[in-house]
């Protein structure tokens, strides 16, 4: 039943990767359709723990979050930004994908805020 489990999870897990464009070229603003959200995920998530917390919205704007707090790829550099500028900015992306109010983004709702971003635009 464990080999079963893991190859499923194996065989879900390349579907999903085939499913992304690896040959988008990092920019500091691009079309969130060209974006995995899981991976942009993971790159916010710094301490692991399943959800993009107060802690780590200093790591939006690297990770490729825009000022229009859509959803891009991991740019290659990005400016350094004040404290306050990083607080304010982090609390206008939670106010926006925080679906369920609990401060804290799951992947989930980053997968939903991302593809909803794609959808307005």
């Amino acid at each position: 039943m464990r080999n079963l489990h893991l190859t499923l999870s194996l065989a879900v897990s390349l579907l999903v990767a085939g499913c992304v464009n690896n040959n988008v070229e990092p920019t500091l603003k691009t079309s969130s359709a060209s974006v995995s959200s899981k991976g942009l995920f993971e790159c916010i998530n710094r301490n692991g723990n399943g959800y993009i917390d107060r802690s780590e919205h200093v790591y939006l704007r690297p990770c490729g979050i825009t000022e229009d707090l859509a959803c891009g790829n991991v740019p290659d550099a990005f400016d350094e930004s004040s404290n306050t500028d990083t607080v304010q900015f982090g609390s206008r992306f939670l106010q926006l994908a925080d679906a369920d109010g609990d401060g804290r983004i799951s992947s989930l709702e980053l997968r939903a805020h991302c593809n909803n971003m794609t959808v307005k635009k």
